[in-house]
């Protein structure tokens, strides 16, 4: 029989060569005939924790610190276990229990510093830091985690020097450039944030939200041929397609793809502005009443529309068609995409067809957003534009900068000419089953650089900042309200 001695060593190889399965199998084969093996129980947490099982982990590593309660490894494992099941407190009172029993663990401070970012805590988090780094001053994680806590305090020069010492003690700490960009965004140094951006992107190619942010430096610097150009396992729209996509017949195919729509309204509606909102039904089923109830508080003579996309066998909830109005409509159709990319390009499609349909100026607004103000004066902002686009101007990510949740048109030649290229550049990436940029966004931004850059077929105005909050901030300007990436995390 092997050794138990033996039989871990065996075991602790094959988890530090990372077949987890296998070192897993081995370790469980030593609790059965010695169940209160310490470091056993604790590396067996340790895979647990390595496998998202992070309560087993919890359960077991705990178990190892009974047994030996000067175990500091344990209470440090244990930590970053409990902060991913987000019991940060619990988490800090186990590193405080590491270098209780080991003051000189630089280890466990820097994990210390992570769990105060996650309360917020981010001086006390740099004071963490600071120790770990005293004691291990080559300590580039340290420096880099350091760099996020005074980006979080506004201290951007100082974050950015942080970076760099971390990049410098390890060139190939992917997490440290991206973060670098994005102080330097922030202070607006466009050039030197796009080089670390690129330089992110080549240690780590793969990574969307980094490419994403460059892109958006690019935009920044008027780079825009190489903000759309990426092409790292993204599919991008090369630039010579631009004009390609003003195809009456590409249009023409995206729409006949169509399955039919069919409008519900009490009565004709007049030739004021409409707000349209386009949901599945599980969105409008838990955000239409709110919506409508909240145009109407504030405007209750505005028509407003709703479009759903209903699958097989579902049907139109009762109470949404006891609302129908003068003032409220539903269409609907048959929706069943082989996966969900085609939702957003059948919003712009829908709102291209009603306005065709109609004659009438559509904003188009989520399904999650709440009007808060009276939309006079702003419909009169936009009555002699084509089309309003929301900008942010101090966005990191491209997708970003131009807000699709909030677009206004008028049944106008240019606002059809500039739809018709928004919704082909949508579908040029849908028909080819790539939905990992925010493909509504870079369509609005490709739109309005084409348009720019040829002769003004469309009068764009640009939307203020403040007719929309992406928060629960609601200041006096503030018109609508969105909850996006608040309640949609429920579903």
């Amino acid at each position: 029989m092997i050794k138990i001695s033996v039989k871990f060593q065996q075991a602790l190889s094959l988890h530090q060569q990372g077949h987890l399965g296998n070192a897993k199998a081995l370790y469980l084969e030593i609790l059965n005939s010695q169940p209160n093996h310490a470091e056993t129980l604790h590396l067996l947490g340790v895979i647990e924790h390595q496998t998202n099982h992070h309560q087993k982990a919890v359960e077991l590593i705990s178990r190892a610190i009974e047994l030996k309660p000067n175990f500091v490894q344990a209470y440090s494992n244990r930590g970053l276990a409990l902060q991913e099941l987000k019991r940060f407190e619990a988490a800090i009172a186990s590193y405080d229990q590491a270098i209780k029993v080991k003051p000189n663990y630089a280890k466990a401070y820097s994990n210390r510093g992570n769990a105060l970012q996650e309360l917020k805590q981010f001086e006390a988090a740099i004071a963490s830091y600071d120790q770990a780094i005293k004691l291990k001053p080559n300590f580039a994680e340290a420096y880099s985690n350091r760099g996020f806590a005074l980006r979080e305090l506004k201290q951007l020069e100082a974050a950015i020097a942080s970076y760099d010492q971390a990049i410098k003690l390890k060139p190939d700490l992917v997490e440290a450039y991206p973060n670098r960009g994005l102080a330097l965004q922030e202070l607006e140094r466009f050039e030197a944030a796009n080089a670390s951006y690129e330089q992110c992107v080549l240690l780590e190619p793969t990574d969307i939200q980094d490419v994403r942010r460059q892109a958006g430096c690019l935009i920044k610097l008027g780079r825009w041929q190489e903000a759309f150009n990426w092409d790292i396992g993204l599919n991008s729209l090369p630039e010579n397609l631009h004009d390609q996509l003003m195809s009456d017949t590409l249009l023409k195919g995206f729409l006949s793809s169509l399955p039919g729509i069919k409008i519900i309204q009490r009565t004709p509606l007049d030739l004021s502005p409409v707000i349209f909102f386009g949901a599945d039904l599980t969105y409008a089923d838990r955000f239409a009443k709110d919506a409508l109830d909240s145009i109407w508080r504030s405007n209750p003579k505005q028509a407003a529309h709703l479009h759903i996309m209903l699958q097989d066998g579902q049907e139109i909830p009762a109470d949404l068609k006891a609302q129908i109005s003068p003032l409220f409509s539903i269409s609907k159709e048959l929706y069943a995409p082989i996966d969900t990319s085609g939702y957003t390009a059948r919003r712009f499609m829908r709102l291209r067809q009603l306005l065709n349909h109609w004659k009438r100026p559509i904003l188009m607004l989520d399904m999650d957003s709440e009007v808060i103000k009276d939309l006079t004066s702003w419909f009169d902002q936009f009555k002699d534009a084509d089309i309003g686009l929301y900008r942010r101007k101090n966005e990191t990510f491209i997708n970003q900068f131009i807000n699709a949740c909030m677009f206004y048109a008028r049944p106008t030649q240019g606002a059809f000419e500039f739809l018709k290229f928004t919704i082909n550049y949508i579908g040029y990436f849908e028909s080819r089953g790539n939905s990992k940029w925010f493909i509504d966004q870079m369509a609005l931004i490709a739109a309005d650089e084409w348009f720019k850059r040829n002769k003004p077929l469309s009068q764009i105005m640009s939307i203020p900042e403040t007719s929309l909050s992406a928060d629960q901030h609601i200041s006096p300007e503030t018109m609508v309200l969105t909850f996006k990436g608040i309640f949609k995390d429920q579903f």
